[in-house]
């Protein structure tokens, strides 16, 4: 039996990895696909950091509808030429992706959706849910999500309440829980920033997201303003481009260009700014999170039972 994952975020790179190879091991065929552009290169080059060889299969699209539509399209199309030659898969285990859902769906493949984030806002309500949620949970066989999201947003979209599972954990939990300082990973001495100071890491908010409204200046704003007031390193993560930032920040910020683990970084910063969820929630994770061992295991074995139904 083949599965297919598709990994368009660097968030889901790292969730998957264990699912990954959890899998293989019980000899199940894996395909992992990505998506890649020169300024959207994060997940597959994630990927790769974890010895992983994707398929490449379209791009990011862009900020605007229309580029975000006729990348799907073309995505979309990519996926069949990929299945053709190398055969379909006969599960999909992706993120919420509008491009690779849709896709299965219209070719009856069966479809097993984690969705970390299905509202815009802290509380139910039903003109919060978001566009991708609207395209990729009603079609979806399997929809697994985190206990803090409300199982009512998708009973709300007609999901089945026998195929909606929460798990015990906080997404972050699966890559975080390994992290171990380890000075022979320090990226300070690899991109030759000084270690005797303390250390800012700043990551630009995913501005092209179909869930943000408009790009603020606020973390732009802030780093003139730490870089005259504090005796710091400030280190810019950029999102997408990076060629604004080292014309705008270059004589006071460390512009990362070269993508890094999570085990790289945050054992030696002494403070992240963040304009993402994933990395505020990394910043953060703490023991509170202990209690998703168990979970994930819960998780593959679900999965295996789910799987041995499909025909």
């Amino acid at each position: 039996m083949k599965i297919w994952f598709d990994i368009a975020t660097p968030k889901y790179a790292l969730f998957f990895h264990e699912f990954i190879q959890s899998l293989s091991q019980m000899e199940f065929q894996t395909l992992i696909t990505t998506r890649y552009s020169e300024n959207y290169s994060e997940a597959k080059k994630l990927l790769s950091l974890q010895g992983i060889t994707p398929e490449t299969i379209g791009n990011y699209g862009g900020a605007t509808k229309k580029e975000k539509f006729l990348a799907r399209i073309k995505r979309q199309a990519e996926f069949v030429e990929i299945f053709e030659r190398t055969g379909f898969p006969d599960a999909l285990v992706c993120g919420s992706v509008v491009d690779s859902v849709q896709t299965a769906f219209a070719l009856g493949i069966p479809i097993i959706n984690f969705c970390d984030t299905p509202i815009r806002g802290f509380q139910f309500k039903h003109e919060d849910v978001t566009i991708v949620t609207r395209l990729t949970v009603p079609l979806s066989n399997l929809i697994f999500h985190p206990f803090v999201v409300p199982s009512q947003v998708f009973f709300s979209l007609g999901c089945d309440p026998s195929k909606v599972f929460s798990y015990e954990f906080i997404d972050v939990y699966q890559w975080m829980k390994k992290i171990r300082k380890d000075d022979r990973k320090d990226f300070r001495k690899k991109f030759g920033i000084p270690c005797d100071k303390p250390t800012i890491l700043i990551r630009e908010e995913e501005y092209k997201a179909h869930y943000v409204k408009e790009k603020l200046p606020v973390i732009y704003d802030a780093i003139p303003v730490l870089s005259r007031e504090i005796k710091a390193n400030l280190v810019i993560m950029p999102r997408y481009e990076s060629d604004y930032l080292h014309k705008t920040f270059s004589d006071k910020a460390f512009i990362l260009e070269e993508k890094i683990m999570p085990e790289e970084f945050y054992p030696f910063i002494d403070l992240l700014i963040g304009g993402g969820g994933t990395m505020n929630l990394e910043a953060v994770c703490t023991s509170f999170f202990c209690r998703g061992e168990d979970s994930i295991k819960k998780i593959v074995e679900r999965i295996v039972e789910f799987l041995s139904t499909v025909k």
